[in-house]
């Protein structure tokens, strides 16, 4: 049996988790200590092995930002079996956030954690297997009725198929934009939004320190189009997926493309990953 190595980290000295998730499970955590340090080591301990029930070649990386300005104010998570398969965050300004996706059958989600200062346990990754153990520690835990704790909605992943991440953010209030790229500088992967309140959200797959990146302060309008790779016609077992650009305009630079839809920059983001490829909407 492989040795398991845990850490315990006090939330409040970090500036960010990392998830890495493949298929319906949590696969690993990285701990951003200062900034937005590369995720690689991590990286390499994911995917030196593969889960032969594996839907994705590739891990999605879900960045949870957790800016000074920002705290968790909720923890809680659900699994089946010895997997964890979602977790819930409830940041005092950035609202709910779900990581990962409920399955059919779990029992009710768990607490873990709230209000005051949160101690952070879990194992470090083996070989691409499920993560082992997420926990948290709370020296004086808050007084906490679980029976009033945050209900967290299950969209699903309809949009593309079961084995799909599934994120939102609120276009209202951002001050900047981060754009996570794809090696080409072309494609979008993810983006981080900051907002004016200090808070700060992700949708999509950001690999941080890796991707390519661009900002885009007080955007006004946001403008986005799709691309089928000519190698993914059609269905591909999981449902339909497209390449994905997204820029922010102060302007209506793409009148007259039926191609791109521009859209004032207010409203939700929506956005689904699967096979490293995504799809976006708007609602307004």
């Amino acid at each position: 049996m492989p040795i398991q190595r845990f850490n315990v980290v006090e939330l409040s000295e970090i500036r960010g988790i990392t998830f890495y998730l493949n298929t319906t499970v949590v696969l690993a955590v990285h701990i951003h200590c200062a900034g937005q340090e590369s995720t690689l080591w991590t990286d390499k301990a994911v995917t030196e092995g593969k889960r032969p029930d594996s839907a994705f070649a590739d891990p999605i990386r879900v960045y949870l930002p957790l800016p000074k300005s920002d705290r968790i104010t909720y923890l809680g998570a659900n699994g089946s079996g010895d997997r964890l398969n979602v977790i819930y965050v409830r940041m005092e300004k950035a609202g709910d956030i779900t990581i990962g996706q409920r399955q059919p059958g779990c029992l009710e989600d768990k607490f873990l954690a709230a209000q005051n200062s949160i101690s952070l346990i879990y194992c470090e990754p083996n070989r691409a297997e499920a993560l082992s153990f997420f926990g948290a520690y709370q020296a004086s835990p808050a007084t906490f009725d679980v029976a009033s704790r945050p209900i967290f909605p299950h969209p699903g992943a309809t949009q593309m198929g079961q084995y799909t991440y599934y994120s939102w953010a609120s276009l209202d209030g951002v001050s900047s934009v981060v754009i996570f790229y794809e090696d080409d500088f072309d494609f979008c992967r993810g983006l981080m939004l900051y907002y004016e309140n200090g808070g700060r959200r992700t949708v999509g797959d950001c690999r941080v320190q890796m991707d390519r990146q661009a900002t885009v302060d007080r955007p006004t309008r946001i403008c986005f189009r799709t691309k089928v790779p000519e190698s993914l016609m059609g269905e591909n077992g999981i449902g339909t997926v497209c390449k994905l650009r997204v820029e922010f305009e102060h302007h209506n630079g793409h009148e007259g493309d039926e191609f791109w839809h521009c859209l004032p920059f207010r409203g939700i983001i929506r956005f689904w990953s699967a096979l490293g490829l995504p799809w976006v909407s708007v609602e307004q």
